[in-house]
């Protein structure tokens, strides 16, 4: 009888792994997170002053996540509420986080004041 690798599907992991190292180092995850590390984003910062309840997700990562999913065709809230569950570039960008599709809303409809 053939063998096969052993696999579980159930394996623990004595620590938790990096996402980052499930991406190859030329992955355009990276090159967004890069291009939003260098975006000018006072205003966005500005609009989010004395704002009540929750704190809200970094704009800085909605817009990373944001421009991935533009990049990749995936546009509407809810398939990319998706993705943030089960694409690890999408995982990279957002820091493992899994903002809704009504937060990622929010971010729409504050950057209505961003101009």
């Amino acid at each position: 009888m053939k063998r096969f690798k052993a696999y579980d599907t159930h394996q623990s992991y004595l620590l938790p792994p990096s996402p980052q190292e499930w991406l190859p180092d030329d992955h355009l995850a990276y090159f967004i997170d890069n291009v939003v590390d260098q975006l000018d984003l006072s205003e966005v910062f500005a609009g989010y002053e004395g704002t009540k309840g929750q704190p809200p997700y970094h704009p800085q990562m909605m817009i990373g996540v944001w421009l991935y999913g533009y990049c990749r065709g995936i546009r509407p809230s809810r398939k990319l509420e998706r993705a943030l569950h089960e694409d690890v570039g999408f995982r990279v960008l957002s820091g493992n986080q899994q903002p809704d599709h009504c937060g990622r809303e929010g971010l729409v409809l504050q950057s209505s004041t961003w101009s």
